[in-house]
């Protein structure tokens, strides 16, 4: 998977309506891993955690890392 900038996964998961915990809980993603990405500090995700915060954002890994 190329690099993503996932900044902008804070938005999508606030009109989602959740935290990070929630998230969490719902992807099986660290609510770590989810903070660094939102804030552009961790590294790139492997196509697993994309899928992940994916469906439980009910979108396409693609919609999510475009």
């Amino acid at each position: 998977m190329n690099h993503h900038d996932f900044k902008h996964l804070r938005k999508l998961r606030l009109d989602a309506g959740l935290t990070q915990v929630g998230l969490s809980q719902k992807s099986g993603v660290k609510q770590q891993l989810i903070s660094d990405l939102e804030t552009g500090t961790g590294q790139r995700p492997g196509y697993d955690v994309v899928r992940a915060l994916a469906d439980a954002l009910g979108m396409s890994a693609d919609e999510l890392a475009g």
